[in-house]
């Protein structure tokens, strides 16, 4: 299976500029680099956590469509040349 790999762009709460500075470690405060707002990486995430829910949804999706697309292909293949069975594609 293949892995999906997502990046999410956390966005300042305040201006929604991506780019921060300052102590990143989890209990350290960082700052917006367009209004200076300070927050905790923890805060940072809790703010985003709508933007970060419909990525996880999309990746998902995707995630499904894979399986679903090696179940078909694998069941073709060991079905192949099968007279009594056919295998077709869901919805």
């Amino acid at each position: 299976m293949n892995n999906i790999v997502t990046q999410v762009a956390l966005l300042c709460p305040i201006c929604g500029n991506e780019l921060f500075h300052g102590n990143e470690d989890s209990e350290g405060f960082i700052a917006c680099s367009d209004c200076g707002h300070e927050c905790t990486n923890d805060e940072l995430i809790a703010d985003n956590s709508e933007l970060i829910d419909e990525e996880l949804k999309v990746s998902l999706g995707k995630a499904k469509k894979n399986l679903e697309d090696q179940m078909f292909k694998s069941l073709q293949r060991a079905f192949k040349g099968s007279k009594n069975i056919k295998i077709k594609r869901g919805r």
